[in-house]
């Protein structure tokens, strides 16, 4: 086995413990899944993940091109492109491309794609309950507020009566 072979062998390795570090970010913030993805973006292990991919990249061609524009790239300069969006496999090479940022907003404006589709989103924990509503975010209410919000509203259906 070659030395760039055994290199791209040990980076994919490595490329899965960030894949596995993502799935488990992603999940537990899936209230809102756009804002965490962006906060995902900006994290170390993106930043870390995303050079291992240069590297991985590298190793297959020594000048990147963009794949929508077909210009020389300057890997540190660039966008992460998910040709197939994986939470398993976020950082996979079959599934990501490296492209210019201009190229990259051009695809999405183009192609539409408006990122994730925003909706009520209610969850159930130990503490009460939580609702993610796309204009106004996040929102808590304790069980024992539930508790008597159901009460004023009985109240009020009997006392119209």
């Amino acid at each position: 086995m070659s030395i760039k072979a055994s290199r791209q062998k040990k980076i994919l390795k490595e490329l899965k413990k960030y894949n596995r570090y993502a799935k488990i970010y992603l999940r537990k913030n899936s209230l809102d899944f756009k804002t965490a993805y962006n906060n995902f973006q900006k994290s170390e292990a993106w930043i870390k993940a995303k050079t291992l991919l240069i590297e991985y990249f590298s190793l297959e061609n020594e000048t990147l091109r963009c794949p929508f524009c077909k210009n020389v790239l300057d890997p540190y300069y660039s966008t992460l492109h998910h040709i197939f969006y994986d939470s398993k496999k976020l950082f996979d090479p079959k599934y990501v491309d490296l492209v210019h940022h201009n190229c990259h907003e051009r695809y999405h404006q183009d192609n539409e794609i408006p990122g994730t589709r925003k909706r009520l989103k209610v969850y159930i924990s130990f503490r009460g309950f939580r609702f993610y509503i796309p204009k106004i975010g996040k929102l808590y209410i304790r069980h024992e507020f539930c508790v008597l919000l159901i009460i004023l509203i009985i109240f009020l259906v009997f006392y119209r009566r």
